[in-house]
């Protein structure tokens, strides 16, 4: 038995805060180490199509999370090997170069869009999650879409939590 949850995407804005750097010049060492940072993945990357190595990584996350809690995660393997790449619908967030959280939208092309989404077990309680939910509903915005549909399985019992919390339930 699922819950089904409707976000209304109406009434909300976001901003992102970016700014270059305007330091000084940097010694070889000092390159050599933010060359290696930005070689390794860390945080939210948003993604218009997927890698087989990122498909990969969502599966171990997908396997550790219904595992945790003896689920099975509704995630539609076919849809995130064939994205068109015209749109972002992937949303990673990593540490130290693991991938410890996903959520995916399955655009449909019309006013709503459902959203799937997981967080590694050890990982939670930490923000993760809001923060890959908030990514997401700024694109859907972008795209005019009015509504989020999030089916969370009754038996997962962080994710009713997180609901709560939202007061979504």
């Amino acid at each position: 038995m699922h819950s089904v949850i409707i976000w209304s995407l109406l009434s909300s804005s976001g901003t992102s805060l970016y700014a270059p750097y305007q330091g000084s010049p940097l010694s070889g060492e000092q390159e050599r180490r933010i060359f290696v940072a930005i070689e390794q993945r860390q945080g939210l990357v948003c993604k218009q199509s997927l890698s087989e190595d990122e498909i990969a990584a969502i599966r171990a996350l997908a396997l550790r999370c219904e595992q945790a809690e003896q689920l099975h995660m509704r995630i539609d393997w076919t849809m995130l090997r064939h994205r068109t790449g015209d749109q972002t619908n992937d949303f990673l967030y990593y540490s130290n170069d693991r991938l410890i959280g996903y959520l995916a939208v399955d655009d449909r092309g019309g006013a709503e869009n459902e959203i799937t989404g997981m967080v590694d077990p050890e990982q939670r309680r930490r923000g993760i999650f809001s923060l890959l939910l908030d990514a997401a509903f700024e694109e859907c915005r972008k795209r005019d879409v009015l509504y989020m549909i999030l089916i969370c399985e009754h038996s997962s019992l962080s994710g009713q939590a997180f609901l709560r919390a939202r007061d979504a339930t």
